[in-house]
């Protein structure tokens, strides 16, 4: 049924006739009306935008939220940089799972090209002239499913073994000379696996050649990391070893003959380039064979440089590298600095507690925490702490997700 006063159809029969295609006027009940349906629509206009400023980092979810300050010679370069730098940390994040980066230096350059098809949107806070260059304060808000899932398409990402796999690159002298067999780099090899359970990659590498020392050449490095990611392999041991004849003796008739071999050995993590312990062994023997006594030489001293390495593995592998602390923190807009000054407060806190950084990525660090004590204490230390001050976003069982504010 259809009232009409005065000509104007009422506000009780508007959705009717709206509905039907009629034409519809308004009367006074009906502007009033529209008065009403324009003031809730920008009610919830404004609460969306609080809303989202108001977010947090979510644990897996599709919006990662990333504050940025930022100046730049104009307002696009401004934002520009912000976006980059807000998808880079995003990157980061990664370590707050059972997961690692690969080539990290390639995920760089992959993430400044494409960093912008992962920012959902962002919003200016403030913006203002600081002499020739535009100041802005921004909260950009990146698809983390999306860039999580293109990292894993594109081959970024692994998941660590309890053994990894590992390749050994070693240099061998003898007498100043290329060593004529490859004794030293058979001796890490089989201590190596002796003492970790470790093995090599199934696929035989040919380049780098073994028989040298890549940590000395860059572009041989680049190639062992490469071949060592291909082949899956998350260790490096490479060095070199120097046997020289010390002298000839005469023992109860008997000519001996004494070598002496110095090993210098480092081991890499082929995720990060990162040197994890380097270390530099003598060892002397002597025998009336003088093959006897290079290989004996050459053995102990590649035994003694192989288990200073496994001392620091075992101590550290599954701390830093595996997700196997009391407490797993990440901590976004951090700097080395502020990393070092947030270990001495936490390790202050118990003759037992230990802070192994899991691994660095832009701006972000995530980190194992071995510590058995009071858990409101370590709350209260890291809330109250005055530089760096934090703020603790999210809390999951003993997984903290931390903001530097200063």
């Amino acid at each position: 049924m259809t009232e009409k006063q005065g000509g104007v159809y009422t506000s009780r029969n508007f959705y009717e006739r709206k509905k039907s295609g009629e034409p519809v006027l308004f009367g006074k009940g009906d502007n009033m009306m529209q008065k009403i349906i324009t003031i809730l629509i920008t009610l919830i206009m404004v609460v969306g935008i609080s809303v989202a400023q108001d977010m947090k980092p979510l644990e897996g979810g599709d919006l990662i939220v990333v504050e940025r300050e930022i100046e730049e010679p104009t307002e696009q370069e401004a934002i520009d940089e912000a976006c980059r730098l807000a998808v880079q940390s995003c990157a980061g994040r990664i370590y707050f799972s059972d997961k690692l980066i690969m080539a990290r230096s390639l995920l760089i350059k992959y993430i400044d090209h494409y960093y912008k098809k992962f920012v959902f949107s962002m919003l200016i806070d403030d913006k203002k002239h600081v002499g020739d260059k535009i100041h802005i304060n921004a909260k950009i808000f990146v698809d983390y499913s999306k860039l999580i899932k293109d990292m894993e398409e594109k081959g970024f990402l692994f998941r660590p073994r309890m053994r990894p796999f590992f390749i050994v690159f070693l240099k061998e002298t003898l007498d100043e000379s290329p060593a004529p067999s490859n004794h030293g780099w058979e001796t890490v090899r089989s201590a190596w696996k002796d003492i970790t359970g470790q093995r090599e990659p199934e696929e035989e590498i040919m380049i780098p050649p073994s028989n040298m020392d890549i940590s000395q050449s860059p572009p041989f490095m680049t190639e062992a990391i490469r071949v060592a990611q291909k082949t899956g392999a998350e260790l490096i041991l490479s060095g070199n070893s120097t046997s020289v004849r010390q002298e000839r003796k005469e023992f109860y008739y008997q000519t001996y003959t004494f070598y002496k071999t110095t090993i210098n050995l480092k081991l890499i993590r082929v995720d990060t380039k990162k040197v994890l312990k380097e270390t530099t062994v003598s060892s002397q023997a002597g025998s009336e064979s003088q093959n006897q006594a290079i290989q004996l030489s050459i053995t102990r001293a590649a035994r003694k440089a192989v288990n200073e390495l496994a001392k620091v593995y075992n101590a550290q592998w599954e701390n830093s590298v595996l997700t196997k602390g009391d407490y797993l923190f990440l901590f976004s807009g951090v700097t080395d600095e502020k990393l070092n000054i947030i270990k001495k407060h936490l390790e202050a806190l118990d003759s037992e507690a230990k802070f192994f950084v899991r691994n660095r990525y832009a701006d972000v660090a995530v980190v194992n925490f071995m510590y058995t004590g009071n858990k409101e204490l370590l709350i209260f230390t890291l809330e109250k702490m005055s530089y760096p001050r934090m703020h603790i976003l999210r809390e999951h069982k003993n997984r903290f997700e931390i903001q530097i504010k200063n």
